[in-house]
């Protein structure tokens, strides 16, 4: 049976969303662009419609590789400040919603009880992936994007047999290319100052950079983060494995950038 209900989301909640999607620096090679749908809550479950959303969104954004997320502000602004809780059988609104977007797939979730059910819809075609019942709302969104999902970045444990990817000898062929490609920061090579920073990057099953963050710079200023991103996504890493499998990881850092070689 179809649901409606209305919500209007506090203004604490967009600023909220607004922070969640700006508080790293990123690049990524973007594939398919995924809208969330407010979930429909029922009674048992322990959350709001708000939290729960908010964990999905996060489940996607971070969790999930070849995205592109929807901002939430953006969904809520659509709506005009209401958001309309939707369960897993409004497949005509689902697809309405995601053609509005241009999506090329859009997420419905709801609870049973304390689970999450979640499914994905082509606003397209109407081809419908799940639904997957899981005990929180991460482990469903790992459980339906199994292909695409990023070990490694701390949304959940990772499973036994996983290993990280990795990258030879990182913070000196960083610097080498660094150099070799004339990107050290004109006045940072002046002074010859280097730099330590924290970085991630998500790593495709064929150990090519998908998506590229840099957390912290020291010393900010100089412009070391375009030159570590542009170097780090000619990369090419030994990729993540689980068990004989080969998958999508989160390859995590500290690089030490040095002003000589």
């Amino acid at each position: 049976m179809t649901k409606l209900i209305h919500i209007r989301l506090p203004i604490v909640l967009l600023v909220a969303f607004a922070f969640l999607c700006a508080e790293v620096t990123s690049g990524s090679g973007l594939n398919d662009r995924i809208v969330i749908l407010p979930p429909q809550v029922s009674a048992g479950y322990d959350g709001d419609t708000e939290s729960l959303w908010r964990t999905i969104y996060r489940g996607y954004y971070d969790g999930v590789a070849r995205i592109e997320v929807v901002p939430l502000p953006d969904v809520i602004a659509a709506m005009e400040g209401d958001t309309l809780c939707t369960d897993l059988v409004m497949f005509d609104d689902a697809m309405e919603w995601g053609q509005l977007f241009d999506a090329d797939y859009v997420v419905m979730a709801e609870t049973h009880g304390s689970r999450v059910v979640i499914q994905r819809i082509d606003p397209w075609t109407a081809e419908l992936f799940g639904p997957i019942e899981a005990d929180d709302a991460l482990r469903a969104v790992r459980n339906l994007e199994t292909d695409q999902w990023v070990y490694g970045r701390k949304l959940l444990p990772t499973p036994a047999g996983y290993f990280a990817p990795t990258l030879e000898h990182a913070s000196s062929v960083i610097t080498a290319w660094i150099h070799e490609n004339h990107e050290y920061p004109p006045d940072a090579m002046i002074e010859l100052q280097g730099c330590i920073a924290s970085v991630s990057v998500s790593v495709s099953p064929e150990g090519v950079p998908l998506d590229i963050r840099i957390y912290s710079v020291d010393p900010k200023g100089f412009g070391f983060e375009e030159a570590i991103a542009k170097a780090l996504w000619t990369m090419r890493f030994n990729p993540a494995k689980h068990g004989d499998k080969f998958v999508h990881g989160m390859w995590i850092s500290t690089v030490d950038i040095s002003p000589t070689l």
